[in-house]
């Protein structure tokens, strides 16, 4: 196996002296992951549910902030470091910046959202808590009357390495969890361990209990049915320490057992060490573009300067031409399309109610709300799913068409000028220069190993602007990606349909509660289904509509990111510094690096 501490150091001393402070930083973070590959573990449940309390249980210590009302408003990191000696607070804000805290000031952000906070940090010492290295994050309940919390959970979901997901024993499953684990179901797909918490059980009570039972069996079902651990924590006794010593510490020992195991190790190594690959492949590109920036005449200079601005107005074409035309028409056929959903939804709930027994009131609600509202919502999502697909997919393609078709008019021109270009080596100079970068994954890992959330984590600031994978460009066909949030923002406008039927059985289950004539509550419950419904078609367009936004927005970055990239891989220096035989020495020293991690 390769030593990646060793060769991560090395990789790092070479960044430092190519003096290029984006991949000094890049190489830096991930010495620091190598080194400290920490894991996220993510406490999701209902507001009050106790997640703060059995994070401050297992830290031995009570950081964060507890109370009978929702209490965390914000997303808040517990570090287990062990090379810290002492206690301390940081807020990290959503520019990616971070500034230390006292402690009073750390439990006022954690209580009270700010819409400039990603995320706060509390840092402790190891003391023998047999999770050094763990990050535990206090989440806002998803059934908390604080607006914000709803979007900021599910949009951090995903950057998790497993879920604690915590019910209260007398609660049980109520309607706002039923929507959660819907959306929680997608993680189950991508792998995250999920452990399932029953928090404040009587003394005595066992997974046999039937409330316990029933409270899984409802979890699992909902989970695509798989298997997941389950952890059965008691009510606080009177003695704290009797408290730590329950079941918690099982819950721990398991979380910890999965962190570290063998399977998670090799997949931590492999990802690692591809890279490692992947820096020394930038640092390879960037130390040939210096070289050949000092060894390029000026005429060489001035044409590839020309050549790579005009394919980045290329690009941007893509964008003023394709990318916000096509989102534009989307948006505009959105509201029609959820129209004609709701018209169908509408006439089939309607004739249905007409259809039960005079007698069956009690029962036709209930059925209303419980199966035909969010059966038939959840068709109509699918058919709203499936039209954005096939609208998306459109702007993908053309996307896809027209940027081939200016990358590789790009490779020719250059390739042309350059036929005779010395220091091509046998490769073609577009290859070489841009080719290998695209084909890097380097910055994916921001977002993936180390805890998939390290892109939020302040340290990938200064990689912002750096390097976005489309794949192999070149000998290929254009493997855009700018819609790599394609998947995920159609199952997302599924979580959203769900998101609003619960709005529209909120109207029409207050009919439980109301008194009718006999004669009279068919034509109430169908006036009640039909609010409830404008409600859902309302609600629906509205959210679709920020996913959509926020979806184009992503695109244009990546594009732009794409354009840059190209302007940076063929930056021509007006003035090229830099002494060529040093950075040819450096470059051997790197080749001695790239021949010891190539295994």
């Amino acid at each position: 196996m390769v030593d990646l501490k060793k060769n991560v150091d090395k990789l790092c001393g070479i960044a430092k002296q190519l003096d290029n402070q984006e991949l000094y930083q890049v190489s830096l973070f991930l010495r620091q992951r190598i080194n400290q590959p920490d894991s996220y573990v993510v406490f999701v449940g209902e507001s009050c549910s106790g997640k703060s309390t059995i994070i401050n249980s297992l830290i031995r210590k009570d950081i964060l902030p507890v109370s009978s009302v929702p209490s965390t408003g914000t997303i808040t990191e517990v570090f287990v470091d062990e090379n810290a000696d002492h206690d301390s607070y940081a807020v990290i804000n959503r520019n990616a910046t971070m500034e230390l805290l006292d402690y009073p000031t750390f439990c006022e952000l954690a209580c009270r959202p700010d819409p400039n906070v990603q995320r706060l940090r509390a840092v402790l010492p190891s003391s023998g808590l047999g999770i050094a290295g763990a990050r535990l994050f206090d989440t806002p309940g998803y059934g908390s009357l604080i607006e914000a919390h709803d979007e900021v959970l599910m949009d951090f979901l995903p950057n998790c390495d497993s879920v604690v997901y915590i019910v209260g024993y007398k609660v049980g499953i109520q309607k706002e969890d039923h929507e959660f684990l819907g959306r929680l179901e997608e993680l189950t797909r991508l792998g995250i361990p999920i452990y399932l918490v029953i928090n404040r059980c009587p003394v005595g009570v066992t997974d046999s209990d039937r409330r316990v039972a029933e409270i899984y069996r409802t979890v699992t079902s909902l989970l695509t049915k798989q298997e997941i651990p389950l952890f059965l924590i008691p009510s606080a006794p009177v003695h704290q320490e009797l408290f730590r010593a329950s079941t918690l510490g099982d819950l721990k020992a398991r979380i910890v057992q999965d962190l570290n195991s063998p399977d998670r190790r090799q997949d931590l190594y492999e990802a690692f060490h591809s890279y490692l690959n992947d820096l020394a492949v930038l640092l390879r590109c960037e130390l040939e573009r210096k070289i050949r920036n000092l060894e390029m005449d000026a005429a060489d200079a001035e044409f590839i300067r020309r050549e790579t601005e005009k394919l980045g107005a290329d690009f941007h074409h893509a964008i003023d031409r394709i990318v916000r035309p096509g989102f534009d028409r989307i948006r505009a056929s959105l509201p029609n399309f959820v129209a004609n959903c709701h018209d169908r939804m509408e006439q089939e709930i309607c004739d249905e109610i007409r259809r039960q027994p005079v007698a069956s009131k009690d029962e036709t609600i209930v059925y209303t709300t419980e199966h035909l509202l969010p059966f038939h919502a959840r068709k109509e999502a699918e058919n709203i799913q499936h039209y954005l697909s096939v609208e998306l997919e459109d702007i993908d393609k053309k996307v896809n068409d027209y940027l081939n078709t200016v990358v590789i008019k790009f490779e020719q021109d250059i390739q042309l000028q350059f036929s005779n270009f010395a220091v091509k080596a046998g490769e073609g100079f577009v290859k070489d220069a841009a080719g290998k970068l695209f084909n890097s994954g380097l910055l994916q890992y921001f977002a993936k190993f180390g805890g998939r959330g390290g892109a939020g984590a302040g340290v990938a600031n200064a990689a912002s602007h750096a390097l976005k994978v489309l794949g192999d460009l070149f000998g290929h066909t254009f493997k855009r990606e700018t819609h790599i949030a394609l998947k995920q923002a159609i199952s997302k406008i599924g979580l959203t349909s769900t998101k609003a039927i619960g709005a529209a059985a909120s109207v029409i289950i207050e009919l439980v509660v109301m008194v009718f004539e006999y004669g009279t509550w068919k034509p109430m419950l169908i006036s009640k289904t039909k609010k409830g419904l404008g409600k859902w078609k309302d609600d629906t367009i509205e959210l679709i509509q920020k996913d959509l936004d926020k979806l184009e927005e992503e695109n244009i970055n990546t594009i732009s990111s794409i354009a840059k990239t190209y302007a940076d891989a063929f930056a021509v220096d007006e003035h090229p510094v830099g002494n060529i035989d040093e950075l040819r020495t450096l470059l051997n020293s790197l080749e001695k690096v790239e021949e010891e991690i190539a295994v």
